[in-house]
């Protein structure tokens, strides 16, 4: 038997078992601590925790077996059962421990043999029960042994069944506030997701809708079904404003992940210096204006589908913690080193040749190819011209309805001018013009003459057309003459074309535009 002890050292003892109770997360090496130091001041003491909510009539299932170390014996180590598959017992000397529902002692048993235990119990002649009660049940019990007969008094079995269950009652509190804790960063994380999707929906998406009827659609749209009911990467390629978007939320309303959100980001609208942030969070003070955590977009698509616009302006840097995100699911928050772990499908949407970038050395090689395990091509409207027609019909009708116009018919030789043009800007371009037609029509048809630039009109209804690039060249030099030859900002002709400043740069360089 322990040692007695004085006031002072029964309180220390006290203290240092709630600590270790309290303060380890761990529940498995939690009972551990709490068995260590009752052992410490108590003695020989060990711990089981045996349920019968599966087990037949008369048996039991034993989930946690932590014994103490002055039982020896070959085989005999700490035990832990998932519940389902915790192995049932009957008999022994645990069955006789399950039948106690209040504390109390056992004396001349003889341990033999037992199911579980073996003949280690044998030199032990009196036996401490003392059941761990939670919400009015038992969910387990601490086994203290002596080989001396009757070594367990009244008053001794009392006060060590009140340490027993203020320690009982404080890990199960702490289990409690775990709980909670995990329940609160539920909320946090769907808040945060709540947020973004009200950001997306306000902004004026580009389409309500897939509209088309070209064949060269239709075969896209048929390798999205193909790859929407799996969890492959997608790498969505294409000009600007032939519907990229459209595509990657078209892969995730009809895949396995539609109930968990589809998150955007924009690698071309992000400053450098903020999009690790964007993408993988960061913690409190990681850097100046830092003034608390925040949720990555990658956490906030944990279980969903995180989309990733123009993936080729993405930083070098930032190239590397994707990889290893796509191919481990792994990442840190800025400022903090903790590993964290997410479920996310991956697309990619590009306007930049990925495979000249990777031989140019603007983007990782390895990169490249875990991105493209399924590419989707969207093709340019100069090679679905059949759409033209039905997404004019689509652009007026929302149009004319959202301004309150009256219009309703458009001549047929509009509409020749209309598939006459070459739409460097694509369907997006397509949707100004006759969102522009709409405002300046005055009668009940649509009115082109003054929403095509006179050059674009020229243009198209010239009995030799433009060739792409000259046509596209033309398009790009009214939208810098028109905003004075800004580039950037608000009314900068990028934000007119709807592109990147970046790409903007790169396109006028190729077509060898500069001001003079």
């Amino acid at each position: 038997m322990a040692k007695k002890l004085t006031r002072d050292e029964r309180l220390s003892a006290l203290v240092e078992m709630i600590q270790a109770v309290s303060v380890e997360p761990d529940p498995v090496q939690s009972g551990r601590l709490f068995v260590q130091t009752l052992r410490s001041v108590y003695g020989n003491v060990g711990m089981v925790t045996i349920g019968t909510r599966n087990a037949p009539q008369g048996h039991y299932q034993l989930t946690r077996l932590l014994h103490q170390s002055g039982i020896k014996g070959k085989g005999y180590t700490d035990r832990e059962h998932a519940p389902p598959n915790a192995p049932i017992y009957s008999g022994g000397f645990l069955g006789e421990v399950m039948k106690m529902e209040k504390p109390g002692s056992l004396e001349g048993l003889r341990i033999e043999n037992d199911p579980v235990l073996g003949n280690q119990l044998r030199p032990y002649r009196s036996f401490l029960i003392l059941p761990v009660i939670t919400l009015g049940e038992i969910g387990g019990y601490v086994i203290q042994f002596s080989t001396d007969p009757g070594a367990f008094t009244p008053d001794i079995v009392e006060a060590r069944f009140l340490t027993v269950s203020l320690l009982g009652s404080l890990n199960h509190a702490k289990r409690i506030a775990m709980d909670l804790d995990e329940a609160n960063a539920d909320n946090l994380r769907l808040q945060a997701q709540s947020a973004h999707l009200g950001e997306q929906i306000a902004l004026n998406h580009s389409f309500e809708g897939i509209v088309f009827e070209s064949a060269a659609f239709k075969r896209v749209l048929r390798k999205v079904e193909q790859v929407a009911q799996t969890d492959a990467t997608v790498l969505i390629l294409g000009e600007s404003g032939t519907g990229k978007e459209l595509l990657a939320h078209a892969v995730h309303k009809i895949s396995r992940r539609r109930q968990r959100p589809l998150i955007k980001v924009d690698c071309a609208a992000l400053a450098e210096n903020l999009i690790e942030s964007e993408l993988f969070g960061h913690e409190k003070g990681a850097f100046t204006g830092a003034i608390k955590s925040k949720i990555g977009r990658f956490e906030l698509a944990n279980g969903g589908t995180i989309f990733l616009d123009e993936i080729g302006e993405l930083a070098p840097h930032l190239q590397a913690k994707l990889l290893r995100v796509l191919q481990d699911g792994e990442f840190e928050r800025v400022g903090d080193g903790t590993t964290r772990k997410v479920d996310v499908r991956v697309i990619a949407a590009t306007n930049r040749d990925l495979e000249k970038d990777v031989e140019r050395g603007r983007f990782r090689e390895d990169l490249y190819y875990r991105l493209n395990v399924f590419p989707l091509t969207s093709p340019p409207l100069r090679d679905r011209k059949e759409d033209i027609p039905i997404l004019v019909r689509h652009f007026l009708t929302k149009c004319r309805t959202e301004m309150g116009k009256d219009i309703e018919h458009i001549q047929a030789k509009a509409m020749n001018a209309l598939k006459a043009y070459s739409w460097p800007g694509n369907v997006r371009e397509l949707q100004n013009i006759i969102e522009r037609a709409v405002i300046l029509s005055e009668g009940q048809d649509l009115d082109l003459n003054q929403a095509f630039s006179g050059a674009t009109m020229k243009g198209a209804r010239h009995e030799s057309p433009k060739t792409l690039a000259e046509s596209e060249k033309q398009f790009v030099l009214d939208a810098l003459e028109t905003c004075g030859w800004r580039i950037q900002g608000p009314d900068g002709a990028a934000a007119r074309l709807e592109l990147s400043p970046s790409t903007l740069r790169s396109r006028m360089k190729r077509l060898g535009i500069s001001r003079s």
